[in-house]
């Protein structure tokens, strides 16, 4: 073999050599530059998923304006003054519930273990609620349902923890903000819509409207099991009269337990309609809490038409008490 030969073969040897070096090196800055891409991608997905959360929450944030209101039925007559707030046109869902949950976990894993509801307090419930025992919080299918086995205190951390989460926020709305329960007053007001001596967060005093359907969801019996009222309410030319209420029995204990077998428990928390200030369920899904401690208001899914009245009261005497029928919304101010 000629000396040419030998140095033609050695140059076509070393432009395949450059060749697959040149193919290795492009093959591995692609595969730097997809895995960079991909870290960037979850990283931004991350900021995102904490900036829709804040976004989804400032929508659902409906003013409430200052306003004086008299609340009046057969037994009180009184005037309620509040200042203007907003508050959620919604019950805390199992999703926003979760997110709660999943942000201390890591943080603060006690703190995680303290906040887990009880979901213990669907068992033997009703016919159907087992199933909920195990799905009701982490089944996809229930995560726009309210949020229920928490405490008031449970409900009370979430609201710390979302005013926290809330200023610490990119590209939020607010510079501060204070997330809090509501209070009694403000409540009513919000369930009245700003009207006085109204009885239910809707116009007129049934739950049904001129269709025929329910106004909200809550334990419906038979007209046996009701009785009548004589209430204060005020006509369309503004003056007052009495007339008569048609409610359901105050009823405890098992009687009446298998009446409503097959009916949906919860439902998502915007069903039904939302009252002129645009909040939904006002009147039962859950009893929600309010600032002053033991007090729940707007009655539940479990509850007859006689706690859908706005000045019903029910109470629970520990800040350890849950139940499958009690849950929370959350007010807000903006801080100046």
């Amino acid at each position: 073999m000629s000396i040419i030969s030998v140095f033609i073969k050695m140059s076509s040897y070393k432009r395949k050599l450059r060749c697959n070096l040149n193919k290795q090196f492009r093959t591995t800055l692609s595969l730097v530059i997809i895995l960079f891409v991909s870290v960037s991608f979850k990283w931004k997905n991350q900021i995102s998923a904490d900036q829709l959360f804040i976004r989804e929450i400032e929508k659902s944030m409906m003013v409430i304006p200052t306003d004086s209101i008299k609340l009046g039925d057969e037994t009180t007559n009184r005037r309620i003054v509040i200042d203007s707030f907003y508050l959620s046109d919604h019950e805390v869902s199992n999703s926003e519930y979760l997110y709660f949950l999943n942000s201390i976990k890591s943080k603060d894993p006690n703190l995680y273990v303290q906040m887990l509801p009880d979901t213990l307090v669907w068992k033997d419930k009703c016919s159907i609620c087992n199933y909920r025992v195990s799905n009701y919080l982490h089944n996809p299918a229930y995560r726009n349902y309210p949020v229920v086995g928490v405490t008031y205190s449970q409900a009370m951390a979430y609201c710390d923890w979302l005013t926290q989460f809330y200023n610490k926020g990119a590209k939020r709305k607010y510079e501060k903000v204070d997330f809090r329960l509501p209070t009694e007053d403000e409540w009513i007001v919000s369930a009245s819509e700003g009207n006085d001596f109204q009885i239910l967060p809707w116009k007129g005093v049934g739950t049904q409207n001129t269709e025929g359907l329910v106004m909200a969801n809550f334990y419906r019996l038979g007209e046996i099991n009701t009785k009548y009222l004589f209430l204060t309410v005020q006509n369309e030319d503004s003056n007052f009269s009495i007339k008569e209420f048609l409610v359901s029995e105050d009823i405890s204990g098992d009687r009446f337990k298998d009446l409503n077998e097959g009916a949906l428990v919860t439902t998502e928390i915007r069903s039904y309609w939302p009252n002129t200030f645009g909040l939904y369920n006002m009147a039962g899904n859950v009893e929600e809490y309010v600032q002053e401690f033991g007090v729940t208001k707007g009655g539940s899914w479990n509850d007859p038409g006689y706690y859908m009245r706005i000045e019903t009261v029910q109470r629970y005497d520990s800040a350890n008490f849950s139940s499958a029928e009690n849950g929370f919304r959350v007010a807000m101010d903006v801080m100046n």
